[in-house]
């Protein structure tokens, strides 16, 4: 039998199991390579690819790699579940009522998430963690499952954005449970690209296209001063399919599936 879900239906508690993840692909315009500067490297557990169309010709692309790499590494530092070393971790191993300083960045997502949390009745959950690693999907050493009903609703008090308080004053997070715990993977990497896209305008590549693991930002204009045109894929297990092309400009994109994550049990 196979499971599967959107992290939607994961956080509703579907009976299912799978993550969610994006899929696009950027399209090539058949862009001239003295056009378009193509930057990528691995973050994050995924990749990235930077796009510039019409760099300065001194642009030092070493030095801008680097700066990329630290951007990213940085959000990396803050955020991971998979880094025992992170601020996120070290909020997820506090006691309750415990109060844990951060980082403007770490709270600026945290405090985003929850808020989104709140306006969408929990649609969008930070704090789903536990209920990830009960089937088998989170930083822990256990192979995915289909756990039983009564573990997923122990699980399941522990999760909701009312346990989770946060002091902009004092910049820290609080939680009501200690075995609370949030996993940011919904918005990490968007606030990552939204990083590094600022840091290209600021060095006056305004024209950029900026993509980590699938989710990315488009700013000013692509090859030939036309928009940046992305491809995203079909929902199949098999990559490379396009099922549409967006054209994006001034814009930001990210879509996500349970059609490749996924695992058969009892088959």
């Amino acid at each position: 039998m196979k499971y599967g879900l959107t992290r939607r239906e994961l956080l509703s508690g579907a009976q299912k199991a799978a993550l969610a993840t994006p899929f696009l692909t950027l399209v090539g315009c058949g862009d001239p390579s003295d056009e378009v500067v193509s930057l990528s490297g691995q973050t994050m557990g995924t990749t990235y690819t930077v796009k510039l169309v019409e760099p300065p010709a001194g642009l030092d692309q070493a030095g801008a790699a680097a700066a990329i790499d630290g951007l990213l590494s940085a959000v990396d530092r803050q955020m991971s579940t998979y880094r025992p070393d992170s601020e996120l971790s070290a909020i997820n191993r506090a006691a309750a009522g415990r109060e844990t300083v951060v980082s403007k960045d770490t709270y600026t997502v945290i405090d985003a998430a929850l808020r989104v949390s709140r306006l969408s009745a929990g649609a969008f959950e930070p704090s789903v963690g536990p209920v990830v690693d009960l089937w088998g999907f989170g930083p822990g050493d256990g192979a995915p499952r289909v756990p039983q009903k009564a573990h997923i609703a122990a699980k399941r008090a522990a999760v909701g954005h009312h346990l989770v308080a946060t002091d902009e004053g004092q910049q820290t997070v609080r939680k009501a449970r200690a075995d609370l715990r949030l996993d940011l993977s919904g918005v990490a990497k968007g606030f990552a690209v939204d990083q590094v896209s600022r840091y290209l305008s600021s060095q006056g590549l305004t024209n950029h296209l900026v993509e980590v693991g699938g989710e990315l930002r488009a700013s000013g204009v692509g090859p030939e001063g036309r928009p940046w045109r992305v491809g995203i894929e079909k929902p199949s297990p098999l990559p490379g399919d396009i099922l549409q092309v967006v054209a994006l400009k001034q814009a930001a994109l990210a879509t996500s599936g349970h059609y490749r994550f996924f695992f058969v049990q009892g088959a």
